[in-house]
């Protein structure tokens, strides 16, 4: 079992941010509604995803988060190991 024991690198955010969020808006259309109802401070978010392993549904999630939120709140996701099985580069910039 694989743990991350790092906190989030903001300029690693921003970096990933800066090329998946254009794809998230433009080529999968990506729509997230809601986020100004989310409280200030410490929050949870439960949602089901249709993705199966791949994770469009986080991604366009935290896109609009970063959008929303700067870079300064983290966001924490849960994905499944194998995720982080497919190559070390994928696992960094996620």
């Amino acid at each position: 079992m694989s743990t991350l024991a790092h906190a989030i690198d903001p300029d690693r955010v921003r970096r990933s941010h800066r090329w998946i969020g254009p794809i998230m808006r433009r080529y999968f259309r990506s729509e997230v509604r809601g986020l100004d109802r989310v409280p200030d401070g410490q929050t949870i978010v439960v949602a089901s995803h249709d993705g199966g392993v791949l994770p469009l549904n986080g991604m366009a999630f935290a896109s609009a988060w970063y959008d929303r939120f700067g870079y300064e709140r983290p966001l924490y996701v849960l994905v499944h190991e194998l995720f982080f099985k497919v190559h070390p580069r994928v696992t960094r910039l996620f």
